[in-house]
């Protein structure tokens, strides 16, 4: 990637980590009213803690974002290549999330981030989950240390194989559907010619670690449909610190139900002809990378 993006951060966890600790401290200060006077004096304390910690994360974040001008550095840097694969579950107390560094190369320090390591990236999303499998660095300079930046780009998207299926039923029904990758694009066709069913579509089905995701591609309830779909998605250049919260793929901008990249995890196509109180028909096959 050359000199473009600026970098963003793709950080918002501490709200969340403070605002449960203060809730906490909260009900116990109520809880215990006896110890009312030690209970508001751990709540202070507390409270100055989580917002030091806070204020000492946004400073590191502010100037690792004046270090990196849009991919030229403003002094070299002490860092290590490699992938960040980030995920996030949102569901309340049972939110599951996990962040691994995968490290690719040795620590060294750059006047410049040329993310010559990179072979491909995912970004998958939905309304409670994303996630993200992307080259980065793993910032080690004590200025900036335990945040990571993490870059995204079309031109990285893997190339795979196209997809021809066909399906028919017992009553007469017969759909037939292809996927093509042509420069970062899925072209979608199905074909249905109807008898008792109800129609046919082509799915996108992705297995990305604990994410699994459908993407309905094209249907049809009868004649052809065609449609052209963006997994390259859009370049960007993130600072993060941990795994990012599904709120915050709007940033990065992918939409629900999205995927982009390609990479990483399983891609399979599948045929499904829809029959009103009976079971669907499908016929599937992987996407095989080129």
């Amino acid at each position: 990637m050359d000199n473009g993006p600026c970098p963003e951060a793709l950080i918002r966890r501490w709200e969340y980590d403070l605002g449960a600790l203060l809730i906490a401290l909260a009900l116990l200060a109520v809880i215990v009213p006896y110890n009312l006077l030690i209970g508001v004096a751990v709540f202070g304390a507390a409270t100055a803690v989580s917002l030091l910690s806070w204020a000492r994360r946004a400073g590191k974040i502010e100037r690792l974002v004046q270090l990196l001008d849009c991919g030229q550095l403003s002094r070299p840097l002490l860092v290590e290549p490699g992938y960040v694969e980030s995920y996030y579950r949102e569901a309340g107390r049972h939110s599951r999330w996990l962040f691994n560094f995968e490290p690719r190369g040795s620590a060294r320090a750059v006047e410049r981030l040329d993310w010559s390591h990179a072979e491909g990236f995912a970004v998958a999303a939905t309304l409670n989950q994303l996630y993200i499998w992307a080259p980065a660095y793993k910032v080690l300079d004590k200025c900036c240390k335990g945040l990571y930046i993490i870059a995204l780009d079309p031109k990285w998207a893997l190339g795979r194989g196209g997809v021809s299926l066909n399906v028919s039923t017992e009553e007469g029904d017969y759909a037939r559907g292809s996927v093509v990758l042509r420069e970062s694009r899925l072209e979608a066709e199905v074909e249905f010619w109807p008898v008792k069913a109800r129609s046919a579509r082509v799915e996108l089905r992705a297995q990305l670690g604990p994410m699994s995701l459908t993407k309905t591609l094209a249907k049809s309830e009868g004649g052809v449909a065609k449609s052209v779909v963006d997994v390259g998605g859009r370049p960007g250049v993130y600072i993060i610190s941990g795994p990012v919260m599904p709120n915050l793929a709007q940033k990065i901008g992918i939409g629900r139900e999205e995927v982009w990249g390609l990479g990483r995890g399983k891609y399979r196509v599948r045929l499904v002809v829809d029959r009103p109180f009976k079971t669907d028909v499908y016929s599937e096959e992987e996407l095989i990378s080129a």
